[in-house]
């Protein structure tokens, strides 16, 4: 009987270690997926920059936009500014 138990119990050991063993691999092979997934982002995402960066020609080139009242003459009365209230009350 004490054999039985002995061998019962080296056998629970012997499969925790192997459980324990299978986890920390399985935990190596994430974490090298996970760095692997990393960099290739990283290689992806420097390569879409250059691509659009090169796509989009030189930055600044583009003329700013003006306002509207910029745009209207100054004789025009829609260029100044109202004296007046919502209703034309003052």
């Amino acid at each position: 009987m004490t054999d039985d138990r002995e061998r019962k119990a080296a056998e629970a050991k012997f499969k925790k270690s192997e459980r324990a063993t299978e986890g920390a691999k399985a935990m190596s092979e994430y974490n090298a997926e996970r760095h692997a997934e990393r960099a290739k982002t990283v290689r992806l995402k420097a390569l879409r920059e250059a691509r659009e960066a090169a796509e989009s020609g030189p930055r600044g080139s583009v003329a700013p936009s003006k306002s509207p009242r910029s745009i209207l003459s100054p004789d025009d009365p829609l260029a100044k500014p109202r004296k007046t209230g919502p209703g034309g009350k003052k």
